[in-house]
């Protein structure tokens, strides 16, 4: 339980220090995520979505994430592709988005 809850604090961190990060004219930041959307990893990805987007209205920035199919993700057009990616998957998974 400790470690599960210190894996959702700094997945959190992260994912909030990253949206912190992103710089630009643009208002609205779109991420995709690729994988389980029953598991900690995505409550955690949710509660440094809702993090994000209280700091975001302050510098005018909206933070979006929706999860999405690898096969989705891959097949998407270049000019439709998001900002990031989160991937809470297997290495040979990652392999494939990262090609």
């Amino acid at each position: 339980m400790p470690r599960t809850f210190g894996r959702l604090v700094s997945l959190s961190t992260m994912l909030v220090l990253a949206l912190w990060g992103t710089t630009g004219a643009v208002e609205e930041v779109q991420l995709v995520y690729v994988g389980s959307t029953t598991t900690s990893v995505w409550r955690g990805i949710e509660q440094g979505l809702r993090e994000a987007n209280i700091l975001g209205g302050f510098t005018g920035y909206t933070y979006t994430v929706e999860p999405v199919n690898p096969e989705a993700l891959l097949g998407a057009q270049r000019d439709k592709l998001p900002m990031a990616v989160v991937a809470a998957t297997d290495a040979e998974t990652l392999q494939r988005l990262s090609a």
